[in-house]
This record gives structure tokens, C-alpha cells and sequence, in this order.
């Protein structure tokens, strides 16, 4: 099965993220589906089914603060034809998670790419597109999903396989970020 790790938005995020989509000047190109926009924070490709807990548990050691993500920067990719939405300035809290996930080293994992935070809003996108409107959608990121992908004819179909809270405290803080690759 073909797994990542992802922000996973709640339904007030998601409403707002298939919003800015909404307000993209696009010539060509098709919408996210509202159901399937999340933000990537590593990829693991295939994994087999025997792997499944192995990767549960060690992202249930990942300890990271919750954060608020601002996402308010509308770009384009030429190359993959997308269109996606990022932060200005990306949190040390989201660089962090990101990071910790990735020092977990288990079997099948897929090579790393670098971190680059986004929200795909489209794809098949030819040009750059325009805005309608500013965009800022506020994520009161509270927590972190393993996800499955499974692709079919419109895209792929995305299923939350299991969720970790992420700590409260006060904003920016920085609690103990676990990176202890417990796979070796």
C-alpha cells in the first residue's frame, strides 16, 4: 500500500482551503477535490502490509508542539502542472515534525525529497495562476495522520489510517522533538 504523512486539515480548515483553491484565476486545470487537500510531510511510497504497525509505532514516539500554520503564498509548478498553497514563512514547529518523521528509518521507506510545505489546489495547471482575491488560511495544526493512497481513474482516494495529537502549550514553544530512528 502507498502510505505518507500528512496534516491532515479538520473541516473549518478544509472549507477554507477549498476556498482559496476557489479563488484561483485558472485558464486551464482542475480543482482539488476538498476532500483530498492536505499538506505532504513524507512520503513513504509502497509499504507492505506487515510494515503497517512498525511505521504506526514509531511515528507514535514523534513528540512535536501543535503550531499555527499561515498559509498565504499561491505558487506554481510548470513541470508537475500544480498549482499549491504554502506559508510565507514556514514554522520551526512544521520544519521540525517534518524532520522527526523523517529520521524514521524502517524498511521501504522511499528516499527522501527535500521539504517543501504545500497544499496542492490544483492540477494539470498550464499557466500561472491569477488570484481573485489575498489569500490567508489560518491551520490551528493540532495534529499529525498516516495516510493511504490508493489511486483510481479521478486521482487517488485517501484514507487517515491513524492520527497522534500533537502537544499543547504555548504558542511557539518547543517541546521534546524525538528523532531516535527507531526502526535500526
Amino acid at each position: 500500500m502507498r502510505l505518507f504523512f500528512a496534516l491532515w486539515p479538520e473541516d473549518d480548515v478544509r472549507a477554507a482551503l477549498a476556498a482559496a483553491a476557489g479563488a484561483l484565476a485558472l485558464r486551464a486545470g482542475r480543482l482539488e477535490p476538498a476532500a483530498r487537500l492536505h499538506l505532504t510531510l513524507r512520503f513513504l511510497g509502497d509499504v507492505a502490509d506487515a510494515q503497517l504497525d512498525r511505521w504506526r509505532a514509531a511515528a507514535s514516539e514523534v513528540m512535536a508542539p501543535a503550531f499555527n500554520l499561515h498559509l498565504t503564498q499561491v505558487g506554481w509548478w510548470p513541470q508537475s502542472a500544480v498549482a499549491w498553497l504554502a506559508p510565507s514563512d514556514t514554522p520551526a514547529e512544521l520544519t521540525a515534525l517534518a524532520t522527526a518523521l523523517a529520521c524514521i528509518d524502517l524498511p521501504a521507506a522511499r528516499a527522501e525529497h527535500a521539504f517543501r510545505p504545500h497544499v496542492t489546489l490544483a492540477r494539470r495547471v498550464r499557466h500561472a495562476p491569477g488570484l481573485a482575491r489575498r489569500l490567508d488560511v489560518c491551520w490551528p495544526v493540532a495534529s499529525f495522520a498516516l495516510v493511504s493512497s490508493q489511486p483510481t481513474r479521478d486521482g487517488s482516494r485517501y484514507e487517515v489510517l491513524a492520527r497522534w495529537p500533537l502537544a499543547q502549550g504555548e504558542p511557539g514553544s518547543v517541546t521534546r522533538l524525538l528523532c531516535n530512528n527507531p526502526g535500526r
